[in-house]
């Protein structure tokens, strides 16, 4: 696809096609990330709704922070995580034992609400201190999207109200920053993870060979996270694209689909290399150690992507384990 030219441009900014490269959409200083709570500042003030825990989120992202805030943003988050990676890491087998024995006998399994969507609450509640019990939290990551009606976003906006909630009820002295950046860990943690394992065992599964024989990449096979959105802020030209303030450029991550030695790459790069990279590879790999002692062999009875303008959230994903 090229860029789209002066006659496809819509009024304010058009979207320009995928470029070849998604590293140099994330990278680009002719670019900056998509001003989100500023959008919803907007609604809300148009519709007369609150949405101020949904701004204050957002604002709390480093994915949502332009590059004046985004570095520190990013250092805080890192250093929350960083007594968390080592005790994670030491949970991580107990963790993936126990979601995975639903595999471990013959019979029907749905992999979202059996295996997949507890386990990687699992892991943000150790990395974030924060739980969320079954059916909660199911639209915290869903913040970005742009198709969710007034309703849902009412919803989103009471699911991050008591998820706050939750983060002072268990860190009382936390200060704001603190109560951000722990919401955000569960927030860019769930669905892009969720849809992450998801997607990739699915694509080992439908296979139809027993568990023990198969070929576990190093990474994961498939992304929960499709693309990244980027706006202009300055003229310039990037690979064939002419580029003007307003328009958005899309980094493809799943074009990196496409070999073991690339899948690293929908984990972003640069400044913008996702901090969740590492507990994700070592979740992935203790799951194919586990994976590779079970007995039986998984057939896939349903798939499919739930409609989602942000992330690849599989819905339905069912096995039978003969």
């Amino acid at each position: 696809m090229g860029c789209v030219d002066d006659r496809d441009r819509p009024a304010g900014g058009g979207v320009v096609a995928d470029p070849p490269d998604p590293a140099s959409v994330l990278t680009s200083p002719l670019l900056d990330v998509v001003p989100f709570a500023d959008r919803i500042a907007v609604l809300s003030a148009r519709t007369g709704l609150d949405f101020s825990t949904t701004v204050f989120a957002l604002r709390a992202l480093p994915l949502a922070a332009d590059r004046s805030r985004h570095a520190p943003m990013r250092r805080a988050l890192a250093a929350m995580m960083a007594p968390r990676l080592p005790i994670l890491r030491a949970r991580m087998p107990t963790l993936v034992a126990a979601r995975l024995e639903a595999l471990a006998a013959p019979g029907d399994v749905d992999m979202m609400a059996e295996v997949v969507v507890p386990l990687v609450g699992d892991v943000l509640e150790e990395l974030s201190g924060v739980g969320l019990g079954p059916g909660e939290g199911e639209l915290v990551s869903r913040l970005f999207s742009e198709i969710l009606g007034p309703a849902r976003r009412v919803r989103l906006e009471g699911e991050l109200r008591a998820l706050r909630a939750r983060v002072v009820a268990a860190f009382p002295d936390a200060a704001e920053d603190d109560i951000g950046q722990r919401m955000a860990l569960v927030i860019l943690g769930r669905d892009a993870l969720i849809g992450t394992l998801a997607r990739s065992l699915h694509a080992l599964f439908r296979e139809g060979r027993p568990f023990a024989d198969l070929d576990w990449p190093e990474a994961p096979p498939a992304t929960g996270v499709p693309f990244v959105d980027r706006v202009a802020v300055a003229e310039g030209r990037l690979g064939n694209h002419d580029l003007r303030p307003g328009d958005t450029l899309r980094a493809a991550l799943q074009l990196h689909e496409t070999g073991v030695g690339e899948m690293l790459g929908f984990f972003g790069a640069g400044a913008h290399l996702c901090l969740g990279r590492t507990p994700a590879l070592d979740l992935w790999r203790e799951i194919g150690r586990h994976v590779a002692t079970l007995p039986g062999r998984p057939e896939v009875t349903a798939f499919a992507l739930r409609k989602d303008d942000v992330f690849a959230f599989p819905e339905p994903f069912r096995l039978k384990v003969a």
